[in-house]
């Protein structure tokens, strides 16, 4: 085994995945002065992401592992399976500390999140589904290599817990919004076509086009304001201005909690002391707004 790779800690892999007929064995193997990891069956035979017969239950791909010949073990993302993967790369500094974007991606989706095998990157695993693969390189629009994916690829599982989510959380709308970032094009063909398979009267809003929606509203003064992180018309208050930012970003996502929290963390009001360490005050400002609670 590569002295590089992470080892694979099996106590704390999600039961959900352990359960699952998806299971591959990985090996290490040098190209053109890069590591890639090749996926194998149980039987020694080169694994395909693409062909479930190649793919094992998790019992027999651990015996496997243990016999010293592989490198590591792989969970399969299987078509229509309902699980889908990101994989942030190179976003783990010498340090320890995440990139902010990786940070910001990681809080947010709040699922089973794990040191890649190299160390240096993340893989977070949801409920959710894309239509095709999306890839974006460090040059991108989230400054981080970032790949997201629901079938026809694997994960080298690690088991090295990364934060304090050990379950897989559902999150399509988060996924949903990923995918506008990294490749509009892509999320806006995928998406259209969803709308026409049900048949429905209005478009998707990317989360560009929702914004300039929003500022060309009638209350779109308003909501420049608050989005530029102006509080003035709140006498200075900025949790009673963050409610009625937010309160206008849940009316324009359809009370979508998720995509309106993406959405606040690019306005010129995100304060992360408030917003990330005090997840108390971000939580009493959504009841706040839905009525349950007071600020």
């Amino acid at each position: 085994m590569n002295a590089n790779f992470l080892p694979v800690v099996l106590e704390t892999l999600p039961e959900e995945l352990k359960n699952l007929h998806q299971w591959v064995l990985w090996r290490g193997a040098e190209r053109g002065g890069r590591w890639t990891k090749v996926p194998y069956s149980i039987t020694g035979q080169r694994a395909s992401s693409t062909d479930s017969a190649t793919w094992a239950d998790f019992g027999s791909v651990v015996e496997h592992h243990g016999s010293g010949s592989f490198d590591g073990i792989g969970f399969v993302f299987a078509e229509g399976g309902g699980l889908a993967g990101i994989d942030l790369d190179h976003c783990v500094g010498v340090n320890g500390e995440l990139e902010p974007k990786a940070a910001a991606i990681v809080c947010v989706l709040k699922s089973y999140t794990e040191y890649s095998v190299s160390g240096s990157g993340l893989h977070i695993i949801v409920r959710a589904s894309v239509e095709q693969g999306i890839r974006a390189s460090s040059r991108g629009r989230l400054d981080i290599p970032v790949e997201i994916y629901s079938s026809r690829r694997y994960f080298t599982m690690t088991g090295s817990v990364y934060g304090k989510a050990v379950n897989i959380a559902p999150a399509q709308n988060v996924v949903d919004y990923l995918c506008e970032v990294i490749s509009p094009a892509a999320a806006d063909s995928a998406n259209d076509k969803t709308q026409s398979e049900k048949g429905r009267k209005r478009r998707y809003l990317g989360n560009d086009e929702l914004i300039q929606a929003a500022l060309s509203a009638k209350n779109g003064d308003k909501f420049g304001r608050l989005w530029g992180g102006d509080t003035s018309m709140y006498g200075g208050d900025h949790s009673r201005a963050d409610a009625a930012l937010l309160r206008m970003l849940l009316s324009w996502t359809k009370d979508d909690i998720e995509r309106a929290d993406c959405l606040f963390r690019q306005s010129g009001l995100y304060r992360e002391e408030k917003w990330d360490k005090r997840p108390d005050y971000r939580k009493r400002t959504f009841e706040f707004i839905m009525g349950k609670g007071r600020i």
